[in-house]
């Protein structure tokens, strides 16, 4: 934000660069899902079924780093293929709409965006239709029901081994037996199906935090959500989407003629093209992340062993020139430098940063090359006084209900059915929750964050980018929140 280009650097943008914008978008989406997506799943293909026990300290570290460029080399290619193209597509299909098409009465601009069978989605229906397995066999539904979710965590220990790699949850005590249910080890199995497909879809982008197949804690409460007969139906309700967009598009194009058919037709397809491969390609993110965490696990427990840190976790708190250093001491034999006081600091202040509001840009500005950045950006916290939080409108709706203020994965077991979802951010693992909330509100976001599509999706209102509202508003608080407007009260 504090750039500032000479006279030479803007005349080479306007010439130069503008000029191989369509190239850069039309070649964008090809090399990320023909050359860099693929080169991804190669990659953690290949170190899948390695013995991570069997390799040596300096094996282990190269095929770290090998697979963590892989997924940052993804992570980096989706800014400009998908996730800023579909940015800027769907804002010119809006612009055009809003100004050149839009009748009174005509559906909004994100109807015509909607529907798509998106990675997300599946995942949401493979549970949805887990359930309904569940219901037709009575017994094994029963147990389920009646069972504490806690109590089911521990009934399905050890399935992490299925799922392959990543799994470490944290079991009661005491466990029941429900092997004697014959539907039992089917169960099992459709749940770790649903991990391997599903099990990698990211909470964060830091692949140092739980991912999905962690902690199946989320996904059995969905299933006991349907079993009890909530939720909607998610093949009804992304079908009905579908219908929506398909017919609003044809009715659309029917009724226009000339230079406006063109423009409709021409941002519209393009818009349509980067929608259907948005949240699938943010999906994918986290398709080596597994793996990742396994071999830093067990890069961890090495360390751990020559009395460098404390466990195998406390990996994730160091630095990489530190990681390097403990690597080549162990590769010559030498003792590895204890570094438990940097993994205890370096926590103590990741847990007050926690605490801190960030400003919505730095340098705080209003504008940036003539653009009002306030579209895009979360609203100041000195902006926001009294009891009410002003956001940008995502999802139009009114809902007045309790709120749930979730910081992370961790507290999913506090989301109740009908719910305002209260987050600084979500991504596509958050979906599940979707199907309990009658809202959502989020620190930071815009129409065109996740948050934002899936509330769309499913219909209920949404307040994105309200700067503090996981700050100023209390998990049981009944809140309105106010889509059209872009307001919450209490």
């Amino acid at each position: 934000m504090r750039v500032a280009f000479t006279p030479h650097q803007w005349w080479w943008m306007l010439t130069r660069m503008m000029a191989s914008f369509p190239r850069i978008m039309r070649q964008a989406l090809p090399l990320w899902r023909d050359e860099i997506r693929p080169r991804y799943a190669a990659t953690v293909a290949r170190w899948q079924g390695q013995p991570l026990e069997g390799m040596s300290t300096a094996e282990l570290w190269a095929a770290i780093q090998e697979v963590d460029d892989a997924a940052m080399l993804h992570l980096a290619s989706l800014l400009v293929a998908t996730t800023g193209a579909s940015a800027g597509s769907e804002m010119l299909f809006t612009r055009v709409y809003e100004k050149l098409i839009r009748r009174a009465g005509d559906p909004a601009a994100p109807t015509f965006l909607m529907g798509y069978d998106s990675t997300p989605i599946r995942a949401e229906k493979s549970l949805y239709d887990l359930a309904l397995w569940c219901r037709e066999r009575g017994d094994l539904a029963a147990y389920l029901r009646e069972t504490p979710v806690e109590q089911l965590v521990a009934d399905l220990a050890g399935i992490e081994a299925l799922a392959g790699i990543s799994g470490q949850w944290e079991q009661p005590a005491k466990a029941s037996n429900p092997d004697e249910l014959p539907d039992w080890p089917e169960f099992r199995a459709r749940l770790h199906a649903h991990l391997r497909d599903y099990g990698h879809i990211i909470y964060t982008l830091d692949f140092g935090r739980p991912l999905p197949l962690d902690d199946v804690t989320p996904m059995l409460r969905s299933i006991k959500m349907y079993l009890a007969g909530q939720g909607l139906n998610p093949h009804e309700r992304q079908a009905a989407a579908e219908t929506k967009r398909i017919q609003a598009g044809q009715a659309t194009l029917n009724r226009l003629r000339g230079v406006r058919r063109w423009a409709f037709r021409k941002t519209l397809g393009l818009a349509q093209t980067m929608a259907a491969v948005r949240e699938n390609a943010i999906s994918d993110i986290g398709l080596g992340y597994p793996l990742l965490r396994a071999m830093l696990r067990e890069l961890g427990c090495r360390f751990a062993q020559a009395g460098g840190i404390a466990g195998s976790e406390d990996i994730f708190w160091l630095e990489a020139e530190q990681v390097r250093q403990a690597v080549a001491a162990l590769e010559r034999g030498e003792p590895v430098a204890d570094m438990a006081a940097d993994v205890t600091r370096r926590q103590a202040r990741h847990a007050a940063l926690k605490h801190v509001t960030p400003p919505p840009t730095l340098p705080p500005r209003k504008r940036y090359m003539g653009i009002n950045m306030a579209e895009f950006t979360p609203a100041a916290a000195e902006s926001q006084t009294g009891n009410q939080l002003k956001g940008i409108g995502a999802s139009v709706g009114r809902v007045t209900a309790p709120a749930c203020v979730l910081a992370g994965p961790e507290d999913f077991d506090r989301m109740r059915p009908g719910d305002v979802l209260v987050a600084a951010t979500t991504t596509p693992a958050w979906t599940p929750l979707f199907a309990m909330a009658s809202a959502v509100v989020t620190d930071i976001g815009g129409p065109l964050s996740h948050g934002s599509i899936v509330a769309r999706e499913y219909g209920i209102p949404a307040v994105m980018g309200t700067g503090v509202a996981t700050k100023r508003i209390r998990s049981g608080q009944v809140v309105t929140v106010d889509g059209g407007a872009g307001m919450v009260d209490w």
